[in-house]
Protein backbone atom coordinates (compact mmCIF):
# COMPACT_ATOMS: atom_id res chain seq x y z
CA UNK A 1 0.00 0.00 0.00
CA UNK A 2 1.87 3.38 -1.11
CA UNK A 3 1.86 6.23 1.92
CA UNK A 4 -0.99 8.10 1.55
CA UNK A 5 -1.12 12.23 1.96
CA UNK A 6 -2.55 13.54 5.64
CA UNK A 7 -4.11 16.96 5.60
CA UNK A 8 -5.44 18.79 8.29
CA UNK A 9 -8.83 19.53 8.81
CA UNK A 10 -9.73 23.35 6.69
CA UNK A 11 -12.65 24.48 9.42
CA UNK A 12 -9.90 24.03 12.36
CA UNK A 13 -7.22 25.58 10.34
CA UNK A 14 -9.08 28.37 9.57
CA UNK A 15 -9.95 28.77 13.02
CA UNK A 16 -6.41 28.64 14.50
CA UNK A 17 -5.08 31.93 15.58
CA UNK A 18 -1.19 30.57 15.25
CA UNK A 19 -0.16 32.37 11.93
CA UNK A 20 -0.24 35.92 11.86
CA UNK A 21 1.87 38.35 9.60
CA UNK A 22 2.77 42.20 10.10
CA UNK A 23 3.83 44.21 7.54
CA UNK A 24 4.81 47.72 6.78
CA UNK A 25 6.49 49.31 4.17
CA UNK A 26 7.34 53.47 4.27
CA UNK A 27 8.61 55.07 0.64
CA UNK A 28 10.20 59.12 0.93
CA UNK A 29 11.53 60.82 -1.51
CA UNK A 30 12.94 64.70 -1.65
CA UNK A 31 14.01 66.36 -4.58
CA UNK A 32 15.77 70.05 -4.80
CA UNK A 33 16.83 72.17 -7.51
CA UNK A 34 19.12 75.54 -7.01
CA UNK A 35 20.61 77.83 -9.68
CA UNK A 36 22.96 80.24 -8.39
CA UNK A 37 23.63 81.58 -11.54
CA UNK A 38 22.24 81.38 -15.37
CA UNK A 39 24.87 79.08 -16.40
CA UNK A 40 25.33 76.82 -13.34
CA UNK A 41 22.62 74.31 -11.46
CA UNK A 42 22.30 72.13 -8.51
CA UNK A 43 19.95 69.06 -7.98
CA UNK A 44 19.50 67.20 -5.25
CA UNK A 45 17.50 63.57 -5.22
CA UNK A 46 17.46 62.22 -1.67
CA UNK A 47 14.96 58.85 -0.99
CA UNK A 48 14.46 55.84 1.06
CA UNK A 49 12.86 53.08 1.15
CA UNK A 50 11.88 51.01 4.51
CA UNK A 51 10.29 47.29 5.27
CA UNK A 52 9.11 45.11 8.43
CA UNK A 53 7.56 42.27 7.75
CA UNK A 54 7.11 39.54 11.40
CA UNK A 55 5.71 36.28 10.86
CA UNK A 56 4.56 33.84 12.85
CA UNK A 57 3.51 30.36 11.36
CA UNK A 58 2.25 27.73 14.03
CA UNK A 59 1.07 24.80 13.41
CA UNK A 60 -0.49 23.00 16.52
CA UNK A 61 -0.23 19.77 18.45
CA UNK A 62 -1.96 17.02 16.10
CA UNK A 63 -0.77 19.09 12.67
CA UNK A 64 -0.83 16.52 9.86
CA UNK A 65 2.48 18.55 9.27
CA UNK A 66 3.81 17.70 12.43
CA UNK A 67 1.99 15.62 15.43
CA UNK A 68 3.91 17.34 18.16
CA UNK A 69 3.34 20.79 16.87
CA UNK A 70 6.40 23.76 15.51
CA UNK A 71 6.50 27.22 15.47
CA UNK A 72 8.40 29.45 13.55
CA UNK A 73 8.89 33.06 13.56
CA UNK A 74 10.46 35.45 10.96
CA UNK A 75 11.77 38.78 11.63
CA UNK A 76 12.75 40.75 7.93
CA UNK A 77 13.62 44.40 7.90
CA UNK A 78 15.10 45.99 5.02
CA UNK A 79 16.41 49.86 4.55
CA UNK A 80 17.66 51.43 1.98
CA UNK A 81 18.84 55.50 1.51
CA UNK A 82 19.94 56.99 -1.74
CA UNK A 83 21.29 60.34 -3.00
CA UNK A 84 22.24 61.92 -6.05
CA UNK A 85 23.68 65.46 -5.95
CA UNK A 86 24.72 66.76 -9.57
CA UNK A 87 25.80 70.01 -10.79
CA UNK A 88 25.57 71.42 -14.21
CA UNK A 89 27.86 73.90 -15.96
CA UNK A 90 26.59 75.59 -19.81
CA UNK A 91 28.39 77.88 -21.65
CA UNK A 92 27.84 79.17 -25.32
CA UNK A 93 31.29 80.28 -26.77
CA UNK A 94 29.67 82.09 -29.67
CA UNK A 95 26.72 81.68 -32.43
CA UNK A 96 27.47 78.16 -33.53
CA UNK A 97 29.49 76.43 -30.69
CA UNK A 98 28.00 75.70 -26.33
CA UNK A 99 28.70 72.92 -24.48
CA UNK A 100 27.15 71.51 -20.97
CA UNK A 101 29.74 69.47 -18.12
CA UNK A 102 27.82 67.58 -15.69
CA UNK A 103 29.18 66.17 -12.79
CA UNK A 104 27.75 64.27 -9.89
CA UNK A 105 27.77 61.96 -6.91
CA UNK A 106 25.88 59.60 -5.76
CA UNK A 107 25.86 57.52 -2.27
CA UNK A 108 23.34 54.89 -1.48
CA UNK A 109 23.21 52.66 2.11
CA UNK A 110 21.26 49.40 1.95
CA UNK A 111 20.81 47.39 5.48
CA UNK A 112 19.27 44.04 5.56
CA UNK A 113 18.46 41.84 8.46
CA UNK A 114 16.85 38.32 9.00
CA UNK A 115 15.76 36.77 11.94
CA UNK A 116 14.72 33.07 12.65
CA UNK A 117 13.50 30.90 14.95
CA UNK A 118 12.45 27.66 15.01
CA UNK A 119 10.43 25.60 18.17
CA UNK A 120 9.75 21.85 17.94
CA UNK A 121 7.11 19.91 20.13
CA UNK A 122 4.59 21.99 22.08
CA UNK A 123 4.52 21.58 26.00
CA UNK A 124 0.87 22.41 26.26
CA UNK A 125 -1.69 22.61 22.87
CA UNK A 126 -1.63 26.64 23.84
CA UNK A 127 -0.36 29.56 23.32
CA UNK A 128 1.24 28.46 19.74
CA UNK A 129 4.55 30.36 20.78
CA UNK A 130 8.28 30.05 20.86
CA UNK A 131 8.38 29.50 24.54
CA UNK A 132 5.96 27.07 24.62
CA UNK A 133 8.40 24.41 22.43
CA UNK A 134 10.61 21.67 23.82
CA UNK A 135 13.69 22.95 21.41
CA UNK A 136 14.05 26.05 19.94
CA UNK A 137 17.02 26.95 17.02
CA UNK A 138 17.71 30.66 15.53
CA UNK A 139 19.38 32.32 13.04
CA UNK A 140 19.99 35.83 12.06
CA UNK A 141 21.65 37.01 8.73
CA UNK A 142 22.64 40.74 8.38
CA UNK A 143 24.27 42.52 5.51
CA UNK A 144 25.22 46.56 5.35
CA UNK A 145 26.45 47.69 2.39
CA UNK A 146 27.97 51.44 1.72
CA UNK A 147 28.44 52.42 -1.64
CA UNK A 148 29.78 55.97 -2.99
CA UNK A 149 30.01 56.65 -6.82
CA UNK A 150 31.23 59.87 -8.45
CA UNK A 151 30.54 60.51 -12.63
CA UNK A 152 31.05 63.35 -14.84
CA UNK A 153 29.76 63.99 -18.81
CA UNK A 154 30.95 66.84 -21.04
CA UNK A 155 28.64 67.61 -24.01
CA UNK A 156 29.62 69.87 -27.01
CA UNK A 157 26.88 71.43 -29.56
CA UNK A 158 28.17 72.54 -33.07
CA UNK A 159 26.22 74.72 -35.40
CA UNK A 160 23.05 75.10 -33.32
Amino acid sequence: MENAGYYDNPFFVLNSPGNKSELNRSIASFNADWNPLSWLSFNENLGADQYTDSRLEALPITSAGNAAGTVTRNDFTFLEIDHNLTGTAKHTFGDNFSGTITVGQNLNSRRDRNLNSNGQQFLSPTPLALQNTVSQTSSQNESLAHIESYFGQATADLYN
